[in-house]
């Protein structure tokens, strides 16, 4: 990779060899940027590009659930966000009541 050309998007092994991706999409909801952040901070990542055509680094693809670390703790963050938003927090989540 020569100076002038823009670093890739995401680096990801086929086979063995290193590929870069030019047409990953960014995480763009709230729901997949808040399941990455919480399963990065407790290690591993949440999303896992998976590209139509693996050898073909101009290919298109999506974001698949792929967590790793053998844990589900971006989506458990999530859920529970999700649930004191629509006004259903855990039992005793307010002491005061």
């Amino acid at each position: 990779m020569s100076r002038d050309e823009p670093a890739p998007l995401l680096w990801y092994r086929v086979d063995g060899k290193q590929m870069k991706y030019t047409k990953v999409a960014d995480l763009t909801t709230d729901e997949q940027v808040w399941k990455e952040a919480f399963h990065r901070y407790r290690g591993g990542v949440h999303w896992r590009w998976v590209a139509q055509d693996p050898e073909d680094e101009n290919s298109n693809g999506s974001w698949v659930a792929s967590p790793t670390n053998d844990h589900s703790r971006g989506t458990d963050a999530w859920n529970l966000y999700s649930n004191v938003l629509g006004g259903s927090p855990p039992t005793g989540w307010n002491s005061s009541q």
